[in-house]
């Protein structure tokens, strides 16, 4: 159903392996389907009836993978691990809850924290005062009691949406970035980038915003007016959503319950 090298979630639809494990998370790499079952990842066939144990993830949030340079790298909220043939821990990686990349570095996200590698190298992120080309990490709304909870990677700019309803808008790359609140009252608990346009869904539903040629000057729009009713019954704690290109679809998930846009 999803694209190669694309993850989907498994844990609200209690979906189980042979040995009766609930699985969390499932993605496909280099032809092959892996999946998470707690601090566990394992490869499998593709009707779950042989798989193996990889190795032990090292952080207690769900996995987010994401492919750089051949290597699947997964962020649990701990150091960032690779994985090609074996799974290994990158030393010097911070806790990662998000991995991406963007204009030859691999970005990531933890509490205020938004952090770029090394260019060209996802295993070096200290920053070095001497050279521009070494990691860097940048404050998202300096002391203002809110978390990243989701980071929308656009051509232009990348959208960081905070748990205190707060959007930001990162223009540029290191080390000339600016940082411009872009928006307040945003309700987002997840978010997914399609076509130059951020969208976002909360318990106020789904709603996107568009970029302009003034970055402090984005305004959120109703999207999904079919869904949002429902979405807004159910509250959710939580929301998954993912781009499936091959369809041109959004799938955004609340509890039991999948919503196709």
């Amino acid at each position: 159903i999803v694209d190669a090298d694309m993850a989907i979630d498994a844990a609200d639809f209690a979906i189980v392996d042979d040995d009766g494990l609930s699985i969390q998370r499932i993605f496909f790499f280099n032809g092959k389907m892996f999946y998470s079952t707690g601090q566990t990842l394992r490869r499998s066939t593709m009707d779950f009836a042989t798989h193996e144990v990889i190795g032990a993830l090292n952080g207690n949030q769900p996995p987010v993978f994401h492919v750089v340079n051949g290597k699947c790298l997964i962020a649990t909220g701990s150091r960032l691990q690779q994985y090609d043939t074996t799974l290994a821990e990158i030393a010097d990686s911070p806790s990662l809850k998000w991995v991406n990349d963007r204009k030859g570095r691999t970005i990531g996200y933890n509490g205020d924290y938004l952090y770029y590698s090394r260019i060209g190298n996802a295993a070096s992120w200290t920053h070095d005062t001497n050279d521009t080309s070494s990691g860097y990490k940048y404050d998202i709304g300096y002391q203002d009691g809110g978390e990243i909870v989701a980071v929308d990677n656009l051509s232009d700019v990348l959208v960081v949406y905070k748990s205190n309803g707060r959007a930001f808008a990162v223009v540029g790359e290191p080390p000339s970035v600016t940082i411009r609140e872009i928006a307040h009252g945003v309700d987002c608990l997840a978010a997914v980038s399609v076509r130059g346009k951020s969208y976002y869904a909360g318990k106020q539903g789904m709603h996107s915003i568009i970029p302009t040629q003034q970055y402090d000057n984005m305004r959120p729009e109703p999207e999904g007016l079919a869904v949002n009713g429902l979405i807004i019954q159910q509250a959710p704690d939580a929301i998954i959503m993912r781009h499936i290109p091959s369809r041109q679809q959004i799938w955004i998930g609340c509890g039991n319950t999948v919503y196709l846009y």
